[in-house]
């Protein structure tokens, strides 16, 4: 009997002993530049020390620097558009609306991936100390649609941040399931590859445009809580530019349809709410240019250069106002010039196609993709 009880410990302790060795391994490999990240839950993940682009994107270590008399301080918040995911950081409408402000410093805390939940969570949890004159929200069409799912580098393994677990998708109850989310890399994989294997099957989570509603909420409530002037930078894919256009621009021609409807979810939610907002699409569209491809990469949702002084533009005279500053003269926006396209830019997009919804380090990170989460036959963004 003895010697039974004894094998059954030495057993146990051999399995427990694999399992914390996995645990440890998965954790170690998860995500590459970026790592799971849930105090508060809703903020999911963030960047790794020296993951980050020359001061883009957040990282849990930063801290403000103190304010300079007489310097405005710019906060911009958003996804991997807000980034300026294939542009440098001095070429993103963040760094647009700086220099539109005279003595000013912007912050651009834009992240890969990131939903209306991180950046509203972001906002709430981490962004007063930083003391900013006015923050800028890039809200980018598919923020209409939560993160999930997180694919890294090293396993190609999908890794589960959700703040809820899809019916579809639950292997436990949702409260069981969150909480072993939450301490454990082993079932982030597992429950990752569950949300994969059922979209997949039964198509992708419908998220509800109140969803995204309650986001705006809570970045207004924290705007007149903090009495911070917060405007709302809505951003379509850049293809919008050219109703005529868009389908071709994209691998299925009807996401340019499904873009405009998210792009309608966001503004119905800005104008319910009666934020201060500015009209992407419009700017993108009075430019004069079908798209604003990257050079080297056929983008449908990422602008080039152009595309972000374009959308900076825009928002300038919004956030001079919304600081309390004279009207000046805007710069004028970037016209298309024809001979200067390359031709080949009106061509589909292919497989490479990035909804941007996992997050990735570095300013230009290889992705292909659905909606957040919703990869529609095809593989999420590695994480380098």
């Amino acid at each position: 009997m003895r010697r039974r009880l004894a094998a059954a410990g030495l057993g146990s302790a051999i399995a427990l002993a694999g399992v914390a060795a996995a645990e440890a391994w998965q954790r170690a490999h998860e995500l590459g530049s970026m790592q799971v990240h849930f105090d508060p839950p809703g903020i999911k993940y963030v960047f790794t020390e020296g993951g980050e682009d020359r001061g883009r994107g957040w990282r849990e270590d930063r801290v403000p620097p103190p304010k300079k008399p007489g310097v405005t301080r710019l906060v911009c918040l958003g996804d991997s558009v807000t980034f300026g995911v294939s542009v440098g950081a001095r070429d993103t409408w963040c760094e647009a609306v700086r220099r539109g402000l005279g003595d000013a410093e912007a912050f651009n805390f834009g992240m890969n991936g990131y939903d209306a939940e991180q950046v509203a969570t972001l906002l709430e949890a981490r962004i007063a100390p930083w003391e900013p004159d006015v923050v800028v929200w890039g809200t980018y069409v598919n923020d209409v649609f939560p993160t999930y799912l997180l694919y890294g580098l090293e396993t190609g393994d999908p890794v589960f941040v959700g703040t809820d677990v899809p019916e579809q998708a639950r292997i436990l109850p949702e409260p069981v399931a969150l909480f072993l989310v939450r301490h454990s890399a082993l079932y982030r994989r597992l429950q990752g590859a569950a949300y994969a294997r059922s979209e997949r099957e039964r198509g992708p989570y419908a998220a509800t445009p109140e969803r995204y509603a309650a986001q705006v909420d809570r970045v207004a409530d924290w705007s007149e809580a903090n009495a911070t002037p917060v405007v709302f930078l809505a951003i379509p894919p850049h293809v919008m530019a050219d109703m005529t256009t868009c389908p071709a621009q994209f691998p299925v021609p009807a996401l340019c349809e499904a873009s405009g409807v998210q792009y309608q979810a966001i503004v119905g939610a800005l104008r319910a709410r009666g934020v201060t907002w500015v009209d992407g699409l419009t700017a993108f569209q009075a430019s004069g240019r079908p798209h604003f491809h990257p050079e080297r990469n056929l983008d449908p949702d990422h602008p080039n250069a152009a595309g972000h002084k374009v959308l900076g533009t825009a928002a300038l005279p919004i956030v001079r106002t919304a600081l309390g500053l004279p009207a000046v003269a805007p710069e004028p926006a970037p016209r298309w010039n024809p001979d200067a396209v390359n031709p080949d830019a009106a061509a589909p997009v292919g497989p490479g196609r990035n909804r941007d919804r996992a997050a990735s380090g570095g300013a230009s990170p290889a992705a292909t993709g659905g909606p957040r989460g919703a990869p529609p036959g095809g593989e999420k963004p590695a994480v380098p």
